[in-house]
């Protein structure tokens, strides 16, 4: 058994996350949560958004735990703070020919 730490960005921009325990030897699958909570929109009374995992990576904290990044999905159609989409779209349709792109990571070291 493995505890897996689901992370995705809610409806106004802020980091979530919820835990949930899976067999250690099985990939994370997708789960819900529910949208009207998380300042997702709401439209026709469904409230359920899918956190569709994209990355698993061992946790720096607990051995047996797996951070889990998500991209939020309702009704099968990325939701506005689901920006990696339309980055992923975008690369894959190739509409930018020469795209430039850098990533940034930030450390705090302490004595």
């Amino acid at each position: 058994m493995q505890i897996l730490e689901y992370i995705w960005i809610d409806g106004v921009g802020e980091l979530k996350s919820k835990v949930r325990c899976w067999p250690s030897d099985e990939s994370a699958p997708t789960w819900t949560i529910d949208g009207s909570s998380m300042s997702f929109p709401v439209i026709n009374r469904n409230t359920e958004v899918v956190l569709n995992p994209v990355l698993e990576v061992p946790s720096p904290f607990q051995s047996s735990t797996k951070l889990v990044l998500c991209e939020t999905l309702y009704n099968n159609v990325p939701t506005a703070t689901n920006t990696r989409r339309l980055l992923q779209e975008t690369i894959t349709n190739k509409q930018l020919e020469d795209l430039w792109f850098g990533f940034e990571q930030e450390y705090i070291i302490y004595q």
